[in-house]
């Protein structure tokens, strides 16, 4: 039975009211409703909304209102001081006026004929959310400059269960869909508001006045249209992260961007691309075959690491979504305190239905902000449709603010320049400099296959120059230098097997220098200087066995300088400087001790500097310079966790000054330079995934 429509006297008081309360807008002082539109609920036959074009006391357009025609939802759903009604849009895309305006919620409008053929739609159709999803809970907080994941599992789907709806009529959409509202206790506050002696409301505004600040326009990329080569639009999840990017760059921190365009251009939908990858955005099975990006809200803070490993930016960030159970007053306080503090925000409105920027808010003084407020966004649908618009505050699921972009320190991870996809197995990689150039070597322990590849002055991996089938089981691969001959070190942990070759200057392996048959569990080789000598470091995870040996001139390993019986478990070894004072640092993935020695002008290893009691599970270690400090780049294996630190000059680890949570499975991890610039390089031995980004 179909919910009775408002009287007309109660919708000519919500439109009144409604211009009272908002009456210091541009137009609205004197605004009157010149036409009233029905807008009709999916049956194509009940009223279930009334569009009101408005104008001012000249008659000169100021907007429109969409009100409720029954008392099943918020009295006013959204309007505009600005933009152009619904109806006047859609007579401009089909040409004529004879048709009927059907509403689905905010997010999705269409026109029909008499007969129910669909003429026009504006904005993104919905989902059909299985059951078993939107019963399901999902709820996030977060916020300061490093905590940027919630470490909440978002809903995902099994490939299993994926029965792809593809090609839905008009007709089917309007039979599935079912119109999520808000919560009954808000929808009773406002109606009972409006129907008191004490209406209108009386509103306070924050924000940035966007509409004569500069701002961009971006887009969503439409399916099938490069860059974007899937079967599916690029999704309003990427387009708002650009946009908050954008309107940053214009007004607050013009590095991040770097001056952008106003509108999409090349460089931008490349962007967005990328975003659209880091964010995981995909067309969901369950969609009415509409070609919509779909972004989860779990993973939209992903947004914050692509600007740090994208732009080098971090920024003083906080988030809360609470999915399908939304507590929208909990959710609004962002909004509020971002809007107070002048900033745009990400507003993700109608359950899982879109995400665009917001940039001002309204609150009701006089019945309570937490019933009464408003969101002023640009939703970005398309160039026809994307008109500011204000939305009810109970309309919401998420906020994602940002408050300042600032350039990450000097040191942290930067850029993401390169990717690449290689085959599996890849158990070595390591640089080293020869004839003025760098070059990567490449082994697989199991088959013994190498590649060399010279490295372009970008950081990019270029041209391979030699390839070698050597025996397996090589573990341990090392380039070192003797005063400026640089050599290259291989040992088998199996069983104690050392080769030790030249290194050409054109970057190939050359002739052997020297071969050993050491005693087998070798686990860690490194070489370091120390007294203007090269010395090399070899200890046994199982045994704690170290010994330390000067080189000779030649390559050759040569005499013992100490020996050292140590405990088990050190995994990680790493010689590091600062300034020109030679360290060791030692690392047990097991348990996260981590000690830190002095090295002795004569090579040995002297007095401890520092002791560590970290988490476990750190399986990379890597130091570098950067702008005359010393850097500790730490990364866990199993779950992606990065940590990067200042090294104090006695040595001591000293403060954090950047913090990733990637994916996990990356295991061979190293810093390497070309000419000035310097580089990271990470490899996941599983499935050959290269990534390189520069270090800032």
């Amino acid at each position: 039975m179909p919910t009775p429509t408002i009287t007309q006297e109660l919708r000519d008081r919500v439109l009144k009211d409604l211009i009272e309360s908002f009456k210091d807008l541009k137009g609205f002082s004197h605004a009157r409703a010149s036409t009233i539109t029905n807008m009709y609920d999916t049956d194509g036959s009940n009223v279930a909304y009334y569009e009101a074009k408005l104008v001012d006391i000249s008659g000169a357009p100021c907007g429109y209102a969409v009100l409720s025609a029954t008392e099943d939802d918020l009295p006013v759903v959204e309007f505009s001081e600005s933009a152009q009604p619904y109806s006047e849009r859609f007579a401009a895309k089909i040409g004529h006026s004879n048709f009927r305006m059907i509403w689905f919620d905010p997010a999705y409008v269409t026109a029909e004929d008499a007969q129910g053929k669909l003429l026009a739609e504006i904005g993104d159709r919905p989902t059909l959310m299985p059951k078993n999803m939107y019963e399901k809970k999902s709820r996030g907080e977060g916020g300061n400059r490093y905590d940027v994941s919630v470490r909440t599992v978002p809903l995902r789907v099994l490939p299993s269960q994926v029965r792809r709806v593809t090609n839905w009529s008009h007709a089917e959409l309007k039979r599935a869909f079912i119109r999520r509202r808000p919560s009954p206790r808000l929808v009773q506050s406002a109606w009972s508001a409006v129907k008191s002696p004490n209406s209108p409301c009386v509103t306070s505004e924050y924000g940035p006045d966007m509409t004569s600040t500069a701002r961009t326009y971006f887009l969503q990329i439409a399916k099938n249209t490069p860059p974007n080569n899937n079967d599916h639009a690029s999704g309003c999840g990427p387009t708002a992260w650009m946009n908050l990017f954008g309107w940053h760059d214009k007004n607050w921190c013009n590095t991040i961007l770097q001056g952008s365009t106003t509108y999409n251009d090349a460089t931008i939908d490349n962007l967005t691309m990328e975003l659209h990858d880091r964010l995981g955005t995909y067309e969901p099975w369950w969609t009415f075959g509409a070609d919509g990006g779909f972004t989860w809200p779990g993973d939209m803070g992903k947004g914050i690491d692509f600007a740090k490993s994208r732009f080098g930016h971090d920024c003083g960030y906080w988030y809360r979504y609470d999915w399908w159970n939304t507590d929208e007053p909990w959710v609004f306080r962002v909004a509020r305190d971002a809007a107070r503090s002048g900033r745009p925000f990400i507003v993700g409105y109608y359950s899982d239905r879109h995400y665009a920027i917001g940039y001002k808010i309204r609150e009701c003084t006089k019945h309570g902000w937490q019933e009464h407020s408003w969101i002023r966004i640009y939703p970005a649908w398309d160039t026809n449709d994307s008109d500011d618009k204000w939305i009810p505050m109970g309309t919401i699921f998420g906020i994602w603010a940002v408050y300042d972009f600032y350039p990450l320190p000097s040191g942290s991870v930067g850029q993401h320049i390169a990717s690449y996809d290689w085959s599996s197995g890849w158990t070595s990689a390591e640089f080293y400099v020869a004839g003025g150039n760098t070059y990567l070597f490449l082994l697989k322990k199991e088959g013994g296959i190498v590649h060399i590849h010279r490295m372009n002055g970008d950081g990019t991996v270029g041209a391979r120059i030699a390839t070698h089938d050597w025996s397996d089981n090589w573990t341990v691969v090392r380039p070192f230098t003797v005063g400026t001959s640089p050599f290259l070190f291989l040992l088998k942990t199996s069983d104690g097997t050392v080769h030790i070759h030249k290194l050409n200057s054109d970057g190939t392996v050359g002739s052997q220098v020297a071969t050993y048959d050491w005693s087998s569990g070798w686990t860690s080789a490194e070489f370091y200087v120390a007294g203007g000598n090269t010395y090399l470091f070899l200890l046994k995870k199982e045994g704690g066995i170290v010994h330390i040996h000067r080189m000779n001139g030649d390559g050759t390993v040569g005499a013992r300088v100490a020996t050292h019986d140590w405990s088990d478990n050190w995994t990680v070894v790493r010689p590091f400087t600062v300034g020109t004072s030679p360290f060791l640092f030692l690392l047990k993935t097991s348990d996260g001790t981590v000690h830190i020695h002095k090295l002795n002008s004569d090579g040995t290893v002297g007095s401890q500097v520092a002791t560590y009691d970290w988490s476990s599970g750190w399986t990379s270690a890597e130091f570098y310079v950067a702008a005359g400090n010393t850097c500790l780049f730490l990364l866990k294996e199993s779950n992606g966790i990065v940590h990067v630190h200042r090294i104090n000059t006695d040595g001591s680890v000293g403060t954090q000054i950047d913090e990733r949570d990637w994916t996990d499975g990356w295991t061979s991890v190293r810093v390497f330079s070309v000419g000035a610039s310097r580089f990271l390089f990470l490899l996941k031995r599983g499935d050959g995934t290269v990534h390189i980004h520069k270090i800032i």
